[in-house]
């Protein structure tokens, strides 16, 4: 699509690394906090209070200055030995420089949270198609749902995708047409009243 990407955010599988050769790799911060927990539940005992460990751990990712990242991993190596948390400080420094670069930055992601979500919404969309009957129609279709994917509101925030990269969208017709289409509706001049013949079959359908 004569697109240079230079840089990418995965979760971390290891298959990543060999398929992404010249682009800078980003970790997703989400999937290495919740990596935290499962960590803690593979290596410490069973019933030891974990609590304390658990939210130093997420902290170090917690801010947006990289300095600080840096500074709460090295105070936490302090005390991994006396919390048995050695191996996760060792690995966590080892990955610290695919955790750093989308500390504090407006331009590279911190989380894949968004692709995800997409997958997820396609996913249902296409279980609901129940496949496509030839390349041409999964074409048409994959165009038309992310068209209305990116122009639709998240129930989250309020916003479409496309407002993250083009705020004035939402002053777009067709924004404003998918978001609310009856408030549109109402609003337009060029609606047309409803035919004479329409409104007394839906008189008819209401008595009956």
């Amino acid at each position: 699509m004569g697109i240079w990407i230079q840089a990418v955010c995965t979760d971390g599988l290891a298959g990543y690394g060999q398929m992404l050769e010249g682009v800078v790799h980003l970790l997703c911060h989400f999937h290495h906090q919740r990596g935290v927990t499962r960590w803690l539940k593979d290596h410490i005992p069973k019933g030891e209070d974990v609590s304390q460990r658990k939210q130093a751990m997420k902290q170090v990712l917690q801010t947006t200055d990289k300095r600080t990242v840096r500074r709460r991993l090295e105070q936490l190596s302090i005390r991994a030995s006396a919390w048995g948390i050695v191996g996760w400080v060792e690995q966590t420094r080892a990955c610290l420089g695919k955790l750093l670069p989308s500390v504090g930055s407006r331009r590279l992601p911190r989380t894949t949270n968004a692709m995800e979500r997409f997958f997820r919404i396609f996913s249902h969309f296409y279980k609901v198609r129940c496949g496509f009957h030839s390349v041409r129609s999964a074409q048409l279709a994959l165009m038309l749902f992310l068209l209305v994917y990116v122009f639709t509101q998240r129930e989250k925030d309020g916003k479409a995708p496309i407002e993250a990269i083009m705020p004035q969208a939402a002053q777009m017709p067709l924004y404003r047409l998918l978001n609310d289409p009856f408030g549109r509706l109402e609003g337009s001049q060029d609606v047309k009243e409803i035919a004479p013949m329409a409104e007394h079959s839906v008189d008819n359908l209401l008595a009956a």
